[in-house]
């Protein structure tokens, strides 16, 4: 017989009797008024409910030997007989088990604890929720109704009749239970770091109430089922400034779903592109999906077959050890190349990133893959970061890692500007003959990829600190004369990668934190490649670098030494817990997470390094303003040089406002905001006026979902002075539109 388990204890007096035998054992009904305890200490004896005929209308009770017993009437005490005056009790003052479930209701003021102070399943019926108590427990069959009474017009009226389930009544008692768990665990918590609990957080999270109400986390949590393929007419509200011609590219994370697998990390979603194309005041919305290789072969599976950074991928049962020892000298081949981090162009043609040794050509008018180029097989690096430097005479700089006879070493790789001839084109512009139409790719008489790609080269670098334990990088700077080098004490520990890579473990598992150790500044000549400088710095965690430059020394400054500084910003956070809180489980349980606006909470800090001291000298950084910030950008004219602003998008969890675009003045910390509820910008990328005047006289491009609507796109044009909007495109998507991460405007690409 199918059956739901319930706590004993919480059956009422009625329910007590129904579930035990006679008091002699004999199964006799006889209504005699002796009541047996449900259960006792050591007794074998077992009880189930079953339904009695349908003429006897009554339950019954079989005992371990069959016996029946009927206990259609049981006495009543004399406190509640003949109460109702309805001739429900007999001439005996004696009445059913349910006309006594609901006489105890009606004669109890509270209607929740009858006289015997047992709870009854009826009890919790009610608008009160009282939990469950934990103790033996009795079959009931799934198809009864322990409340088989008329109630129309209640309040938690379920049913016609207002009847709720069992399954109704466990889940709000789990629910509150889990509460009442959260609130304690909370509290001990702080208390144990030496704070004082705040009142409305244990409120909210004994209620089930959200941590973070104003925070829309499932944007991230959104899988696209359908792409944009053919341009999206979008409704421009207000006005969309003409001057702007050209296509923003975005790239993030566009579906956690893989068949019936599901992936694990928002690093791990296949990777999206997204494109806007803006011209005459008027905007279009694309979308599709990077056909990498990852891609393909997990689509022909319709499961997860390769490893990402944080999700395992389903065992090969086709893969011997031995492939997978010969796979771990092919790092291009073997790791996931899902280039869902970043776009960026090298000479003239636009390229996806990740952290793999990968790059993805891609075509920025039909989001069309075009060639997966394997830089590892041409570079021997084993990693790249996704942020490469685009210099200002259209060379492109990355940072790598490569394996040397002294160990692990981050390597400079130049990508060289476009021939001679041929007129530089900053930040990813194409020729001018392409205004319509896509540019013609650019391949070698073999058929290889960009010449660009071909031509790049390794030049110096700086060997990891420690040779088992090479630093995680995400992003890097330059300078003038130096690029800059941060080695967090974040590490991707050799020992556990080579494990990872025989049994199938993802990356993340291989990162190790110390924080006991400092982190690292290096300086490294952009003429020689070599090392110059290296400072120390308290143990901290990035992803974006915001910029840095040179300058002289200036009077009043810690250091002011004549070679003059070198002044690095950083997005910094105190560890790496965020990395944690981007797994799916942690954001679909972030609401009830009291700590997640804390373990994501950084803030934007200024490094000033002084190069005229000693090496290895240590710095303190300073706080560019008290907000969290984060994907940072900036004038693209002002990388590497002096610069007094920087935008972002707000990294506080429990903000007003999570969704805020941020304008921050380095000068004087000084913060300027644009926010509207329920929506969220992504990076914002700055546009310079054509005859503007000041550093801050142009525009903020920004990709928009909605934390209301899944299926709403939009483009948002702010004025990057004063932060108000100038106009925006709305577009609603055949899907759900997640939420991207990096992108790049290339003027002209219409």
């Amino acid at each position: 017989m199918s059956s739901t388990l319930l706590p004993h204890a919480a059956m009422s007096p009625a329910a007590t009797y129904l579930c035990s035998g006679s008091g002699s054992g004999s199964g006799s009904g006889s209504g005699s008024g002796r009541r047996s305890s449900c259960s006792s200490a050591g007794s074998k004896r077992r009880s189930s409910w079953i339904r009695r005929s349908r003429a006897g209308g009554s339950w019954g009770h079989v005992d371990s030997l069959g016996t029946a017993a009927d206990p259609s009437r049981l006495e009543v005490p004399a406190v509640h007989r003949r109460r109702r005056g309805d001739g429900q009790a007999d001439s005996m003052g004696r009445m059913s088990p349910i006309e006594y479930v609901l006489q105890t209701r009606a004669l109890t003021p509270d209607g929740y604890r009858s006289p015997s102070g047992r709870q009854s399943p009826d009890d919790l019926d009610g608008s009160r929720r009282l939990p469950l108590p934990v103790g033996p427990t009795v079959a009931v069959p799934a198809g009864a109704d322990p409340d088989p009474r008329s109630c129309c017009g209640r309040e938690d009226a379920v049913d016609g009749c207002g009847r709720r389930s069992w399954g109704d009544v466990l889940e709000d008692a789990r629910l509150q239970a889990e509460g009442q768990a959260r609130r304690r665990a909370y509290e001990v918590a702080e208390r144990a770091a030496g704070r004082d609990a705040d009142p409305e957080v244990s409120a909210r999270l004994e209620s089930g109430q959200d941590l973070y109400p104003n925070c829309h986390v499932h944007i991230w949590l959104r899988s696209c089922k359908e792409e944009v393929c053919q341009p999206l007419q979008g409704t421009v509200i207000g006005c969309i400034p003409r001057w702007i011609r050209g296509t923003l590219l975005r790239n993030g994370p566009g579906s956690l779903e893989c068949g019936k697998d599901r992936f694990q990390h928002l690093f791990d979603g296949a990777a999206l592109l997204q494109r806007f194309c803006i011209a005459d005041g008027e905007v279009t919305y694309q979308s599709r999906f990077l056909r990498s290789q990852t891609w393909r072969r997990n689509a022909a599976a319709k499961r997860i077959v390769v490893t990402e950074f944080g999700t395992r991928a389903a065992p090969d049962p086709c893969q011997t050890i031995f492939k997978k020892v010969a796979a771990m000298f092919r790092p291009g081949e073997v790791m996931s190349d899902n280039a869902m981090i970043s776009v960026y162009p090298v000479g003239d043609e636009f390229y996806a990133f990740t952290e793999s040794p990968v790059m993805t050509r891609v075509d920025p008018v039909t989001l069309r893959t075009l060639e997966r180029v394997n830089v590892a097989s041409t570079l021997g690096i084993v990693n790249h970061t996704s942020h490469p430097l685009v210099q200002e005479d259209g060379s492109v700089v990355n940072l790598g890692m490569s394996l040397s006879a002294t160990g692990p070493q981050y390597s400079l790789i130049h990508f060289p500007a476009p021939q001679p001839g041929e007129p530089a084109r900053p930040m990813g512009c194409l020729p001018r003959t392409a205004l319509v139409t896509r540019p013609a790719p650019c391949l070698s008489a073999g058929g290889a990829p960009l010449a660009a790609v071909e031509a790049g080269r390794l030049r110096g670098g700086v060997a990891a600190r420690w040779p088992l334990h090479p630093g995680y990088m995400h992003s890097f700077g330059a300078t003038a004369s130096h690029f800059v080098l941060v080695e967090q004490p974040l590490s991707v520990s050799v020992p556990a990668m080579v494990r990872g890579q025989l049994s199938g473990e993802p990356l993340a598992a291989s990162l190790r934190w110390f924080p006991e150790h400092p982190t690292l500044i290096h300086l490294v000549s952009r003429e020689t490649g070599r090392r110059t400088h290296t400072f120390e710095a308290d143990p901290f965690f990035f992803l974006h670098v915001i910029n840095c430059f040179e300058r002289p020394s200036l009077a009043g400054e810690e250091s002011p030494a004549e070679p003059g500084e070198v002044i690095v910003d950083i997005c910094c956070y105190k560890d790496p817990a965020m990395i944690s809180c981007m797994y799916i489980d942690a954001l679909q349980e972030a609401q009830k997470n009291p700590d997640y606006a804390r373990l994501f909470r950084g803030r934007p800090l200024r490094f000033v390094l002084p190069l005229g001291g000693q090496d290895g000298g240590r710095v303190q950084p300073r706080p560019l303003c008290d907000l969290g910030c984060e994907t940072p950008r900036l004038d693209p004219r002002l990388v590497s040089r002096p610069y007094r602003y920087f935008y972002a998008i707000s990294a506080d969890v429990d903000a007003d406002n999570p969704g805020t675009l941020i304008k921050v003045d380095t000068w004087t910390g000084a913060c300027a905001t644009w926010g509207e509820a329920g929506l969220y910008p992504s990076e914002p990328i700055f546009l310079p006026r054509p005859d503007g005047q000041t550093e801050d006289d142009g525009v903020l491009l920004c990709a928009l979902v909605w934390g209301d609507d899944d299926r709403r796109a939009g483009l948002l044009v702010v004025d990057a002075q004063a932060m108000v909007e100038l106009g925006r495109a709305e577009f609603t998507a055949p899907s759900q539109v997640p939420k991207c991460l990096h992108g790049w405007f290339a003027p002209h690409v219409v």
